[in-house]
């Protein structure tokens, strides 16, 4: 079995996989950690200007997620306070990439049997 880390990493994957597939976008995940987990990348239809054929692709436009998932953030009316690592911090501030960086915050409740409810209406993260 996945530890409980590994457990808590894989839905908030899925979470962020979810909401990308929702709105439309591609999602590729790194192979290695270096910081970045996720790439989005928007699609958008394209025509062929010779063929007139229709097609999908990405628009070379990516968004690069650093995902976090917390139990213990403090969820305020206002905000969300969660302790970030300064190396992390430093990641998505870094002004030297060429795609613009995002942390994902994955809030999942402390007992780890409420993190994902299947019902017949629906399933939740």
């Amino acid at each position: 079995m996945l530890t409980a880390e590994h457990r808590q990493e894989s839905l908030t994957r899925a979470y962020i996989r979810a909401i990308a597939g929702y709105v439309g976008m591609s999602c590729a995940e790194r192979d290695f950690d270096y910081g970045i987990d996720l790439t989005l990348q928007e699609v958008r239809p394209r025509t062929n200007t010779d063929t007139g054929r229709k097609r999908r692709a990405e628009s070379g436009w990516p968004l690069d997620i650093q995902a976090k998932s917390a139990s213990n953030a403090a969820l305020e009316p206002e905000e969300v306070v969660y302790d970030l690592a300064v190396d992390a911090y430093n990641d998505l501030r870094d002004t030297e990439v060429l795609a613009p960086r995002i942390l994902v915050l994955h809030v999942q409740p402390r007992d780890e049997q409420r993190r994902l409810e299947q019902t017949t209406d629906g399933l939740r993260l």
